[in-house]
């Protein structure tokens, strides 16, 4: 029996040691959905300010210092936008793609196009016209395996806001995202996408699946991430070696001291 006790606890050490390398932990605060970062408007007494010439869209200021832009509309009900003054920042916790479904007709993307225009210090410009089809593809990606989820919204960004542009690139293959940009105009549209060879787990975990790293490794072997994969399983192997020196030799240990 004590033989069989020691057996368990030791398959628990391997079972931990082995899988914490492979995961990453991302059940954090949820985020929003999509963020557009660029100038606000001077927003000071606007209360309830129609954004739309039909007044579909008005404003309102929250308690907790932001502003939020919502429908009166029974069509509507729910429906919200975000507007942080401060941060330069306008965003919702709703992908708006499904506007036309809760509408009715396509009409409501030309009136939430028009007020999220007069928040924008300068409007959207160049992001105007594809604005709501970039939030589709995101929002039809979204139940692809390639795309994360969680704590990884869409952003938009003006180009005096952003950051000097990097090309679209795989940054660390041992992470299990990276991020891809593209210009529109005078904006980047920047969003994570999954590697390959993770997957989804737990609520909005991700972690790296080995057998898809193994085949993806095999496929691709002029990749960093095919060496990378084989120096984390002879890391492992390594690992495993010393734990079951280190336990043997605490088990001889223990049997002289029991003949003693």
């Amino acid at each position: 029996m004590e033989r069989r006790n020691w057996l368990i606890k030791f398959l628990v050490v391997l079972t931990v040691c082995t899988g914490i390398p492979f995961q990453v932990l991302a059940c954090s605060v949820i985020v929003p959905e999509w963020v557009i970062e660029a100038p606000v408007i001077d927003l000071h007494t606007k209360e309830n300010l129609c954004l739309d010439k039909d007044c579909v869209f008005r404003l309102t200021y929250n308690p907790n210092g932001y502003w939020v832009m919502m429908s009166d509309d029974p069509r509507l009900v729910g429906v919200s936008v975000h507007i942080d003054p401060k941060k330069n920042q306008i965003s919702s916790y709703e992908n708006m793609y499904y506007l036309e479904q809760k509408w009715g007709t396509s009409e409501i993307n030309t009136i939430f196009l028009q007020a999220l225009d007069s928040l924008v210090d300068g409007g959207l410009g160049d992001l105007h016209p594809v604005l709501m089809l970039k939030l589709q593809e995101w929002y039809e990606n979204k139940n692809k395996e390639n795309v994360l989820r969680g704590n990884h919204p869409l952003i938009f960004t003006k180009e005096d806001n952003a950051q000097q542009s990097v090309p679209s690139q795989q940054v660390n293959l041992t992470d299990c995202y990276y991020r891809v940009t593209e210009m529109v105009g005078s904006w980047e549209i920047v969003q994570d996408k999954m590697q390959p060879y993770c997957a989804h787990y737990g609520c909005g975990g991700v972690k790296v699946s080995l057998i898809a790293l193994a085949s993806y490794s095999s496929s691709h072997p002029t990749e960093a991430v095919a060496v990378v994969f084989l120096l984390k399983i002879t890391g492992i192997i390594l690992g495993l070696l010393v734990i079951t020196m280190l336990f043997v030799g605490y088990r001889r240990i223990r049997q002289k001291r029991k003949v003693k």
